[in-house]
């Protein structure tokens, strides 16, 4: 099969692009070690993630691209790639990686707020009538609503009929 120099070049570029996206792995699991309270397990694990994931990006590229033929200059590409993101963009990554989490957390702020202020007053009731009547006030509180409601899904039954 005859590749042309066009397609060689195409083959590269995308060798330098897979070399990006393998640097992009290697600071987010980097990243992840880093602020992440983790043991040595974990960072076995993140280890093994990186190169099983730069493993399919490489031949999955090379599949794509190449016809799955694996040339020289591809892994001088991929090295390019990897090379100039390091240099270039780790920093930048750094960056948003820490203010999309930094925005991640503020949403989980904002939807679990209304959670923990109702978990705040159900708990503080639950305090005062276990308080007031021990654990008897407890049982006799959760059995006395459990019965209403089913007092008023019966007039409701009878209603309707």
């Amino acid at each position: 099969m005859a590749v042309y120099v066009s397609r060689q070049g195409l083959i590269f570029l995308a060798a330098v692009l897979s070399g990006f996206a393998c640097g992009t792995v290697y600071d987010f699991l980097k990243l992840l070690r880093k602020y992440l309270p983790v043991g040595r397990a974990a960072v076995i694990f993140t280890d093994i993630l990186f190169w099983l994931l730069s493993a399919c990006i490489a031949f999955g590229t090379m599949l794509r691209f190449a016809d799955g033929e694996i040339r020289g200059f591809q892994l001088i590409g991929m090295l390019l790639g990897a090379a100039i993101y390091f240099a270039a963009l780790s920093k930048l990554f750094e960056k948003l990686f820490l203010a999309a989490a930094k925005l991640l957390l503020i949403i989980l702020k904002i939807v679990t707020a209304p959670i923990l202020f109702s978990y705040k007053i159900i708990r503080k009731l639950v305090l005062q009538t276990e308080k007031r009547c021990g654990k008897f006030g407890l049982i006799v509180m959760f059995y006395h609503r459990k019965l209403r409601k089913n007092a008023l899904l019966i007039k409701k039954f009878r209603k309707s009929t």
